[in-house]
């Protein structure tokens, strides 16, 4: 038992020892070995379908795969990996909203005089054009399916169903379309 746990002291490594080991995810070639790695590296667990845990894994990587699209530094990835797990702990309170979740993003982003020294050093690492990014990533795949990731991500999370019922009216759709082509 003490072997075992000497290694999950080991996954749990400090994420400055992670971000080292970012090169390990890209030389793969395929998305999948690359979702893999980044998931072995970062210490997630995985788990088969569409579990919390692997959608966990894929949140994990998207923003790794932005990091990378957005051609940032490993230090400016590490800032960014962290601002969107912190983005993510806030959908994941049970009251949370998505205005708390932007003022957080605005706090670090743009108004840094409000957050400790460690998140002061955000706006410092990137451009004007890079900030314009990540708040455009996170309004894209964050704030937009707030409700969604709060669904998946929160433990707490329960939503009333509703039901919309439609009716569709085909009787003039032939004369209106041409349906044949």
């Amino acid at each position: 038992e003490m072997a075992d746990d000497a290694g999950e002291v080991e996954e749990k490594a400090p994420k400055t020892d992670t971000f080292d080991r970012l090169a390990e995810i890209w030389k793969e070639n395929e998305t999948a070995t690359q979702r893999k790695k980044s998931s072995e590296i970062f210490g997630l667990a995985d788990g088969p379908g569409v579990c919390r845990d692997s959608l966990v894994v894929d949140f994990s990587f998207l923003t790794l795969c932005a990091s990378r699209d957005l051609k940032f530094s490993q230090e400016q990835t590490k800032i960014f990996y962290e601002l969107i797990m912190q983005l993510k702990g806030i959908i994941e309170e049970p009251k949370s909203t998505v205005e708390q979740a932007m003022q957080h993003l605005k706090s670090i982003l743009i108004d840094p005089k409000s957050n400790d020294a460690k998140e002061r050093k955000a706006p410092d690492v990137f451009t004007p054009t890079q900030k314009r990014n990540i708040i455009d990533y996170t309004k894209q795949h964050l704030f937009s399916h707030f409700s969604l990731l709060k669904a998946a991500f929160s433990e707490d999370f329960h939503q009333d169903k509703k039901t919309v019922h439609f009716r569709l009216n085909f009787e003039d759709a032939e004369e209106n379309y041409n349906l044949d082509r």
